[in-house]
Order: C-alpha cells, then structure tokens, then sequence
C-alpha cells in the first residue's frame, strides 16, 4: 500500500509540474521567467544544503547572486523583445552587472573575517552554484528568443525530449538493462537504456519536424540527440554530487520526486549547449 501511496503521489506531482512548465513555455515570457527565477533560487537553496560546510549567510548571498544572474542573462532578450521594459533594459543590465560583481568580491572578502576551516571549499560551493543552477536556468530564458523573435518551440522541445528520454531510458533499462554505465555513480544507469532514450528521442524530434516545417528535421534530430548525451551527463553529474555529500535527494520540494535539482539535473547540462546550438544555427548563412 505504501507502494502504491507513493506512486500515486509521485504521479500526480509529475503530471502538474509538466502541466505549469508547458503552460508557463507558452504562456508569455514573463510567466516563465517568473518561475525559473523561483527555481532557481530553490536550486541554490538545495546546492548549499548539501553541505554542512555552508552558512546561512553564504547560502543567502549565493540565492541573491544566483538571481541577479538569471534576471540578468534573461534581460539580455528584451531590447529585442517589444515589452514594457524595451529601450531601458541595457540600464538594467549595467546596474545588475555591476550589483553581482560587487557581491561576488564581497563573498570572497568576507571569507577573511569568517575564520572557517575551509574558505576555498566554501566560496568553490558559491561559485558552483551560479555556473551550475543559475546560469543554465538564465540560458534556457534565452532559447525563447532564438533570432530575436518569440518561439517558444524551442524551449518546449527541449523539456518534452527530457522528458521522452528519461522515460524511455527508464523503461528499456528496466526491461532489459544489463551493461552498467556508470556503476560508482548511478547504479540503475545502462546503456540499453541511453540508446533507448535516444531513440525515443528521436521519434519525439520526429514529431516536432512534422509539427514545425520550416525547420529542417536534421535541426530537430540534432537537437534530441544533444539532449540524450548532456541530459544523462546532467543526470550523472547531479548523482555524483549526491553521492559525494551522501544524500539520497537533493531536497523535498516536490513530493514523490525529491528536490528541484533531482527533476531538473538533466536540463542544467543540457540548457546550455541546446542554447549554444540554437545560437550557431541563428548565425549560420540562410540556404
């Protein structure tokens, strides 16, 4: 019964949490950028609490810095954007700059007066924290904005080939998974399961092809194939940390699935190299 208690649980959290990332990718920019911005900082929370090592004054400092990036990085887009903010969003950008630069020397400043044991773990662990949750999450605000124009297809196919691949590869390493890729790591983890994920993948890419016909379908295939390696990479990575700091989840934020950063660890590898893809591709010559 527990069992099935659980599974229900897990279930219903899953299928809204795909419901409100769908519906913010489509809704408009500002209701994504809302919500990341609220993950993100909850990402940082969890990074910091995997460590005894951290303070609340230096979990707190990196939350803020880790917002001022994202909000940053996502400023970047609205002078192409026609919104409210058009013509005064590279003031905003100077200031946010200037304002994080000036908190990042003052975290590592401070580290003189705090007297801990390990001042270059600590400031390492605030450093990480912005390349490894705010950074990709600021990213992924960009890919909204491929070209300068609104298009969320982007985005959208990148959360839903997460998705298909982390199902697949679940369902084909379960049924048949039998060489490890990562035993030390990710026990679970088979190659069977990485090509069946890739193949879902590409069905999924398929799709999106057939949906969006002015994009190449070897755009779309591309696309999921960079998913399947960076997801597993992400997924292997956020595993790793795990296990060095000996924690089964990164946090309880949702229930039935753990923290933020064990339901978005596939994308924090992913969102950057989709981003700079996406961003080759604006720039290549137009056949």
């Amino acid at each position: 019964m527990q069992i099935n208690r659980n599974f229900l649980q897990r279930t219903a959290s899953g299928i809204v949490l795909v419901a409100v990332i769908v519906g913010a990718v489509v809704w408009n920019f500002w209701v994504f950028a809302g919500l990341f911005l609220v993950v993100t900082v909850l990402g940082i929370k969890e990074l910091h609490g995997l460590t005894s090592e951290q303070t609340p004054w230096s979990r707190g400092a990196a939350m803020l810095c880790g917002s001022l990036l994202f909000v940053l990085l996502s400023v970047r887009v609205l002078p192409q954007n026609p919104a409210v903010l058009w013509g005064i969003a590279p003031v905003i950008g100077l200031w946010l700059t200037m304002l994080y630069l000036l908190i990042v020397i003052g975290v590592l400043i401070a580290e003189l007066f705090l007297n801990r044991p390990n001042p270059i773990a600590s400031f390492g662990y605030f450093l990480l924290s912005q390349a490894y949750v705010a950074l990709p999450f600021g990213l992924l605000s960009q890919t909204l904005f491929v070209g300068g124009e609104w298009q969320p297809v982007w985005a959208l196919a990148l959360f839903v080939m997460i998705w298909v691949n982390d199902t697949f590869a679940y369902l084909v390493g379960t049924l048949c998974g039998r060489h490890r890729m990562f035993e030390r790591i990710s026990p679970k983890k088979s190659w069977e399961g990485f090509f069946g994920g890739a193949v879902g993948t590409v069905i999924a890419a398929y799709c999106f092809a057939l949906a969006e016909e002015n994009v190449p379908l070897w755009q779309w295939v591309v696309l999921s194939q960079i998913v399947v390696v960076f997801g597993t990479l992400g997924d292997l990575t956020e595993s790793l940390i795990k296990r060095t700091t000996g924690r089964k989840d990164s946090g309880k934020t949702l229930p039935g699935h753990g923290g933020i950063l064990d339901r978005f660890d596939s994308l924090l590898l992913a969102a950057p190299v989709v981003w700079l893809f996406l961003t080759l591709l604006h720039h290549l010559p137009k056949s």
